[in-house]
């Protein structure tokens, strides 16, 4: 009766003495040449293949990390929306102060303060040029303000 073909390819090489004190070597693997021609046979005709669970697996496992990336990236995404919604909210509240300031200073024109405050929300918005002309007229109504002389500061910085 034949033996069944063996699926390991490597045999143990008999351990040696080298002299007679030496204690003996640990024996080294190797293939042979029959063992090598072996595997390319099988490879070639296709028998030497992976089970299927293992290709599934590996499919899986990758979905699962492309998966895990496109959530990552939809809660970033998700943040950066809230962020820019907050922003937008903040900016309108602002806007809306300026409205309400503006028509302040049209009904008492000498209000220092109305100045200075619609200077300071100028500045928040970005607009420099305006919150310069403000901060201006406030120091003009009142040279003595100090918040009017550190916000004067502040921007020509």
């Amino acid at each position: 009766m034949k033996k069944p073909a063996s699926k390991k390819f490597f045999h143990k090489k008999p351990a040696q003495k080298s002299n007679k004190n030496e204690k003996y070597k640990f024996p080294v693997l190797i293939k042979t040449k029959e063992k090598k021609d072996q595997s390319k046979k099988q490879i070639m005709q296709g028998e030497n293949k992976w089970p299927l669970y293992v290709y599934v697996f590996a499919i899986c496992f990758i979905c699962g990390i492309v998966l895990m990336g496109m959530l990552l990236v939809e809660r970033s995404i998700a943040q950066n929306y809230n962020q820019l919604q907050t922003a937008k909210a903040a900016r309108a509240s602002i806007e809306k102060q300026v409205i309400q300031w503006k028509t302040i200073i049209q009904k008492y024109s000498d209000y220092r303060d109305g100045y200075y405050h619609l200077a300071i929300l100028e500045y928040e918005l970005g607009n420099k040029m305006d919150a310069q002309k403000y901060n201006k007229q406030a120091l003009i109504i009142d040279p003595n303000f100090i918040l009017a002389r550190e916000l004067e500061n502040k921007l020509n910085n």
